[in-house]
């Protein structure tokens, strides 16, 4: 059965005409569902007027080969023009073999010919939304299998948790603490030196991931927590399970930040608010288990150290996921590391660490 691609007569036909002929994927069959005066408008905001402008911007999407999808959400009409807000979406594999999730919503207006019929005089297709902020390239996640994608949420997830878990885990373990170490004058460190050495890294690791591999500094991160959660649950002094702290500190910093970074690359910004959330939650839960868990292990044959020592434990169930699954991107990879590293603000990183050092001493 021939496809209809005739022109609407009513203002209720404009958006069933208009997604046959967009489906036809035939430029000449579409230019024909332009006025003579109509107007597309690109990604950037740019105007293309005439049907060879218009027919070289309509190639970008019909080049994907893939069905479009359209929802009229609003339409006024007066007279012989009418104002549609359309949500439409290009969501599947592409000719060349690449996923697509493009999702927009269109700002479009219609005008009724001298002949009777509905043609459109100006396309716009992503509306009114920031042209620097709407993402219509398909997030990386795409190029994972499902079952991978998941795994790796999981390592991201659990990340979240034991560094939020590490953040509070303290309060409930001071009494044996002082049993086992002594040294109370020193007691008020082993809660703050964690956080001392997060916020006192948090910057330079941020500037770190921005321009180094990803993955090699999540990794890092995470066995800096792990060596300091080691050095904490066999500490033999006061000194040694602070500065096991700070380190852990650090490494906590890291697998945070390492989260978000991994989100923000490999999700696009439809789903990343939504993965974001997710990390939040994951730290404040165990920001609330902390004190829980530490208590139970302080009050069990364990003892306190295991409130360390499980870090260990986890870290080495899920290496696999970390060491095999998780994937590589480096965001500037033309940059030689040499110049990376000399375009690091170290003089302020170091400045930091003194400024929160100094305030964490003056506080105590």
């Amino acid at each position: 059965m021939a496809q209809d691609f005739s022109l609407a007569s009513t203002p209720d036909g404009i958006v069933p005409a208009l997604l046959a002929h967009l489906n036809s994927l035939d430029i000449n069959t579409m230019l024909g569902f332009y006025d003579p005066e109509g107007v597309i408008i690109d990604h950037a905001g740019k105007e293309h007027r005439g049907q060879e402008a218009i027919g070289a911007e309509l190639k970008k999407y019909f080049s994907l080969g893939l069905q479009m999808s359209i929802t009229q959400r609003h339409m006024f009409v007066t007279g012989d023009t009418a104002l549609l807000i359309l949500d439409w979406s290009y969501i599947g594999t592409a000719k060349d073999g690449t996923e697509v999730n493009m999702v927009a919503t269109a700002t479009d207006i219609a005008r009724r010919g001298s002949d009777g019929f509905w043609r459109y005089l100006i396309d716009n297709p992503f509306g009114s939304q920031n042209r620097e902020t709407v993402d219509t390239s398909p997030p990386l996640n795409q190029s994972i299998s499902s079952w991978k994608w998941y795994s790796i949420c999981v390592g991201l997830y659990l990340t979240a948790v034991l560094y939020g878990l590490d953040t509070s885990i303290a309060a409930d373990v001071q009494g044996p603490f002082l049993e086992s170490l002594g040294e109370i004058e020193k007691l008020s460190w082993v809660g703050i030196g964690f956080s001392m050495g997060s916020v006192a890294t948090i910057l330079l690791l941020g500037s770190l991931y921005g321009s180094f591999e990803i993955k090699s500094l999540y990794l890092a991160s995470i066995i800096l927590f792990e060596v300091g959660s080691a050095v904490c649950g066999a500490a033999p002094s006061m000194n040694a399970m602070i500065v096991g702290r700070v380190v852990a500190g650090v490494g906590g910093a890291g697998k945070y930040l390492g989260c978000l970074h991994y989100i923000a690359v490999f999700t696009n910004l439809k789903e990343r608010a939504l993965y974001n959330a997710l990390v939040d939650l994951c730290w404040g839960t165990g920001y609330i288990l902390g004190p829980v868990v530490g208590g139970a292990f302080a009050s069990s044959s364990a003892t306190w150290r295991w409130s360390f020592y499980i870090n260990l434990v986890l870290a080495a169930v899920t290496a696999p996921i970390y060491i095999l699954w998780f994937p590589r991107h480096n965001p500037q990879p033309a940059v030689p590391a040499k110049t990376k590293l000399a375009a690091v603000d170290w003089v302020g990183a170091v400045l930091m660490r003194r400024e929160k050092l100094q305030l964490e001493v003056a506080a105590g």
